[in-house]
């Protein structure tokens, strides 16, 4: 066989022998569909969680970010075209095994690793051998305890690997900040209420005075 169909994402780009898809991050070779550019990145920072954005995973930690190239999406508004529609190669200046990705987010003083900047599917292989060791790696307090933030903060935890995260979550932590954060809520949802309410008046006020020109005009 010379070619085959690349499984990563919904494209499901022919890849022939030594050609590339989309994305330009997959190819054909040995009978398979290989990653181009394993464990190579653009661009690497810190940042906190909200910003990549997550809302409901350890909310308030610092995250170690890491940005490909390529992407399997073609949007108008991307803001980082030049790396999602570049050829690939010369962005992916960062050479780092995962073991060495975890030492870097320790040594910055981070808590999680996230994949931004482009479409993660464009690397996934490579994305979750660094998901396994960073698993493995990982310490059990340290995620408890984050989740017991998202707890006090009304924000859902996402599913995470470990069970006590999971027990935390079921049990649900009521604290002041918990309490303080529903009646915010419920501010923000009358609030909303109210403004709808105001823009169904505006819009029939709008839709009626276009009217009485109309007529005025035809008069």
């Amino acid at each position: 066989m010379t070619g085959g169909v690349c499984p990563y994402c919904e494209r499901r780009c022919y890849l022939a022998e030594d050609g590339v898809g989309f994305c330009r991050m997959y190819t054909w070779a040995g009978g398979q569909v290989v990653e181009r550019f394993p464990h190579r990145y653009s661009c690497t920072f810190v940042n906190h969680i909200e910003t990549v954005p997550f809302y409901h995973f350890q909310p308030g930690s610092r995250t170690f970010v890491l940005g490909g190239a390529g992407c399997n999406f073609d949007c108008e508004y991307c803001s980082n075209a030049y790396v999602a529609r570049s050829e690939p190669e010369p962005l992916l200046t960062y050479h780092l095994s995962p073991p060495r990705v975890v030492e870097l987010a320790r040594q910055y003083g981070c808590h999680n690793v996230a994949f931004a900047i482009n479409e993660p599917t464009v690397a996934l292989p490579t994305l979750l051998e660094l998901a396994h060791v960073a698993q493995e790696q990982g310490h059990e307090a340290e995620a408890l305890e984050h989740t017991v933030r998202a707890v006090a903060l009304d924000r859902p935890p996402l599913p995470q690997l470990s069970a006590g995260a999971w027990q935390l979550k079921e049990r649900g932590q009521e604290v002041a900040a918990v309490r303080v954060w529903h009646e915010v809520k419920a501010h923000a949802a009358e609030v909303a209420r109210v403004a709808q309410e105001l823009a169904g008046q505006d819009r029939a006020a709008m839709a009626h005075l276009a009217g009485s020109r109309r007529a005025a005009r035809s008069g």
